[in-house]
């Protein structure tokens, strides 16, 4: 799961030259021990991702798609916030095997946005 989430990052930063990049973790539902599990995740990103901001969005939105946990990774360009990249847990897997412990996390990211903002297309 660490690499899902930190390679994104390392792109965004080492090949794009990103400067200001943030993480923003939000509860979805079915989230178990919802505040406890945000509050370690929190600390856990932190302590692996030194100078990297992780924020904790307790804003509640309407989110059918992922269960559980969301993370989005933003960076800021020209002073604008962008959401580059999203990634969250599906029971997808659980529907089509029929089985409750069943995980996957997937995750997309903006590649031909970053791209284009770099190149002055966007």
């Amino acid at each position: 799961m660490e690499e899902q989430i930190f390679t994104p990052q390392a792109l965004a930063r080492n090949i794009f030259d990103v400067k200001k990049i943030y993480f923003k973790l939000q509860k979805r539902n079915g989230c178990r021990n919802g505040n406890d599990l945000m509050e370690k995740l929190h600390a856990h990103l932190t302590s692996r991702m030194p100078g990297t901001e992780v924020r904790i969005d307790e804003a509640v939105k309407e989110n059918n798609y992922y269960e559980g946990m969301q993370f989005k990774i933003v960076i800021e360009v020209n002073g604008q916030s962008l959401e580059i990249a999203d990634e969250g847990f599906v029971d997808w897997t659980q529907q089509l095997l029929g089985n409750k412990k069943e995980r996957m996390l997937i995750a997309g990211f903006g590649l031909e946005l970053l791209q284009k903002l770099q190149s002055g297309a966007a």
